[in-house]
């Protein structure tokens, strides 16, 4: 429990690219360097000569670089609503996501960070977009939730658990889950995969519950515990204290602010302190202990470059330095090193949302 807790269709929205990095977007550089030095001359010309020297030179220079961004090689495919796990093997990778031009799409791209550059993989069975993946303990990438079937309103593929093997390039499809969920998020917790919020079109609509898979038996429940507002297009990770945390989201009327978190194996969800403004579609990962979370699509339906970190031990945030193109429907994960990477997601470009190829990486903490 954390110490300070006080117990759709796909949004191509005309919005703004933040770019600018305003002080509500920035973080405030922390180098301190401070010389002093005092040099004292006293000379007697008499008969002899006494000069006293005194430097005293003190410097204090904060050697912890300001966490920064950095541009690694781009996407082959411009796209967003995608969803990326880092592999066993240390590659990134990135599977489905939407493009205005080219509609769903079925690719699964993985990026080596040896030789920065991509390399194109066995597609997913189906085109899917609003999902959620995870590297899970032996190896394999469990890719979960989708968009339903628009044609006649149905779950389609947004009930839909599937796991990629990166070693044989193989996919095979899972237990299908109790719920349909669009723009979900899942985390792993020990032996389990949690899969959270999202949309579910089968009258459920918004979600506020939680689907876990038990990865040993290959079978779903649905948690005891709910979250205390129905979210999409939430953002969620795991803390360095073990807790889950999850971030803004669409919720049953607005766009939410609020974040709130749980203790696996322990009923209930505790609400925290809230982001500086109400986003969907942001991006989180895990990042030293705290969580990174980033970007998204604002209340009056901006795309965002903020990137903040909330710190988990005292349930506060920071603002750091934001990205250089505001994006919304973009992925995230957390890299062996401790870098976050962050890729794809939609801008806006004379009104018309874009699809990006962007690949962000922020430093380790």
């Amino acid at each position: 429990m954390h110490p300070s807790a006080s117990l759709l269709v796909l949004l191509l929205a005309a919005g703004c690219t933040d770019t600018t990095g305003d002080a509500s977007d920035s973080g405030e550089a922390d180098a301190d360097t401070d010389t002093d030095s005092d040099t004292d001359t006293d000379s007697d010309t008499d008969t002899d000569t006494d000069t006293d020297t005194d430097s005293d030179t003190d410097t204090d220079t904060d050697t912890d670089a300001d966490p920064t961004w950095s541009a690694a090689a781009e996407l082959p495919t411009a796209r967003g609503a995608l969803c990326a796990a880092f592999g066993a093997d240390g590659r990134l990778y990135a599977f489905g996501g939407i493009s205005p031009d080219e509609g769903t799409l079925d690719a699964n791209e993985a990026w080596d960070p040896e030789r920065d550059a991509w390399v194109n993989l066995r597609p997913l069975p189906e085109p899917r977009y609003g999902c959620s993946a995870v590297l899970v303990p032996d190896g394999r990438i469990l890719v979960v939730g989708g968009q339903y079937d628009s044609s006649d309103n149905s779950r389609g593929i947004s009930v839909d658990a599937l796991a990629y093997d990166p070693a044989a390039d193989t996919w095979t499809s899972l237990e299908p889950m109790p719920h349909g969920r669009y723009r979900p998020a899942a985390v792993l917790v020990g032996g389990s995969l949690w899969v959270i919020g999202g949309f579910d079109v089968d009258g459920a609509g918004t979600l506020e519950d939680v689907d876990v898979l038990d990865l040993a038996a290959g079978t779903w429940s649905t948690a005891s515990s709910t979250m205390s507002r129905a979210r999409s297009g939430l953002a969620a990770a795991l803390g360095g204290d073990g807790d889950i945390y999850v971030f803004g989201g669409q919720g049953s009327s607005d766009r939410e602010a609020s974040v709130e978190s749980t203790t696996p194996g322990e009923p209930g969800w505790y609400t925290l302190g809230e982001m500086s403004e109400a986003r969907e579609q942001l991006a989180a990962a895990p990042w030293g202990g705290d969580i990174l979370v980033v970007g998204g699509l604002s209340a009056d339906s901006t795309s965002r470059a903020r990137a903040d970190r909330y710190v988990v031990a005292s349930d506060r945030w920071e603002p750091l330095e934001p990205l250089s193109l505001g994006r919304y429907d973009l992925a995230a994960a957390t890299a062996p090193d401790g870098t976050v990477h962050l890729l794809g997601g939609f801008y806006s470009d004379s009104g018309f949302s874009t699809a990006a190829t962007n690949h962000d990486v922020m430093s380790a903490p």
